[in-house]
């Protein structure tokens, strides 16, 4: 059944800017969203979607078909351990050739990943004398006292914009997009813009989300439900899956389902006979939009997927992170679930986001 999608931007408004959203994770794409039917309604707006999230052309496919954006492109990102052939691409788009991009000029460019083609873009701007303002957005409530994500190749080649005296995009960043300016701790510098409250458009968005992740109601039958993190794939293991095995044992394999991280296809946890949520791409934030049943208890170590959205709607399911039964000496752990546990502290005396703690005792 095709469905109509009119009623939700008006493509005959006026145009003030023409934006672009860069989204590497469907939350990112989620806040485009919430952006293009809020502040920037009468905007053009334009997304990149890359492959860095599971089932990512589909998604963009579908989200095309709602004419919601002005263009919807897919880009191919994926990061690889770094190799030689690096080098030769750090130094080509330094000195020599920039990426093959296809950008028009716009006003704003809106991300959170800094990759290496957006130095490109930059790039080929200045050189046509166009300016741009750089923005930034959130990328959940742990991000809030983060700094961006980058690889080695944008680290090398700020390292390389330094001594060669040339901008770094990193440098000119100007607005930060986010729900809760209040949270923000780093980069006083920057202009704090709020997103208005998801309950401002939540059907209008719930029907576009619905829609391209194709969602289909669930059942969910185990009464635990294990957020894992991606962190036993992407190089920072702290355990994470011996501690759902041993919790499933602590719970009962039957009353425990793992939504996965949408860059792990192991099967792990099948093997073991824990189930895993079906359409584990889908993202928990489009779930819980659609969620009623309150009768559930979240668990996770690190993952902040369930607190971003338990943060934006007025829902009472109890939610816990675990991290303090982890005994990971690495200093990196202790440096994030330090920054969790003063999120929720800031979450809570500001009212936000009480029905999620980190669990203490022994009591799951």
């Amino acid at each position: 059944m095709k469905i109509d999608w009119s009623n939700l931007v008006n493509s005959n408004m006026e145009i003030n800017m023409k934006r672009l959203f860069i989204c590497n994770t469907y939350y990112q794409l989620i806040i485009a969203i919430q952006l293009k039917l809020t502040l920037f309604k009468e905007d053009e707006v334009s997304v990149w979607i890359s492959d860095c999230s599971v089932n990512s052309e589909t998604v963009a496919d579908r989200l095309n078909e709602t004419n919601i954006f002005n263009y919807v492109n897919k880009i191919y990102t994926k990061h690889s351990k770094f190799a030689i052939k690096d080098i030769y691409l750090i130094f080509k788009n330094n000195f020599g050739e920039n990426f093959n991009i296809d950008i028009e000029l716009y006003d704003e460019i809106i991300f959170y990943n800094l990759d290496l083609f957006m130095y490109s873009i930059d790039d080929i701007y200045k050189r046509k004398g166009h300016t741009v303002i750089w923005s930034k957005m959130e990328e959940g409530l742990v991000s809030y006292s983060t700094d961006y994500a980058i690889g080695t190749k944008v680290k090398a080649t700020r390292t390389i914009r330094k001594l060669t005296k040339r901008t770094d995009v990193a440098n000119e960043i100007k607005n930060y997009y986010c729900f809760f300016p209040d949270l923000k701790t780093t980069h006083r510098e920057w202009s704090l813009i709020k997103i208005p409250p998801i309950s401002e458009k939540i059907n209008e968005l719930k029907k576009i989300l619905n829609y391209i992740f194709d969602y289909k109601p669930i059942d969910f039958k185990q009464k635990y439900i294990f957020f894992a993190s991606s962190s036993d794939i992407d190089g920072q293991p702290f355990g994470e899956t011996e501690f759902v095995l041993n919790l499933a044992q602590k719970v009962g394999a039957e009353n425990l389902l793992v939504k996965m991280h949408p860059r792990d296809t192991r099967k792990i946890y099948e093997e073991h006979g824990i189930q895993v949520m079906k359409n584990s791409y889908v993202p928990w934030e489009v779930i819980q939009l659609n969620w009623e049943n309150t009768e559930h208890i979240l668990l996770t170590v690190t993952s902040g997927a369930f607190i971003n959205i338990t943060s934006l709607l007025n829902q009472s399911t109890k939610g816990y992170f675990l991290y303090s039964y982890i005994k990971d000496p690495k200093a990196e752990f202790a440096e994030k679930t330090n920054k969790i546990s003063s999120m929720l502290d800031r979450l809570h005396i500001l009212g936000i986001a009480k029905n999620i703690s980190a669990l203490k005792e022994n009591r799951y």
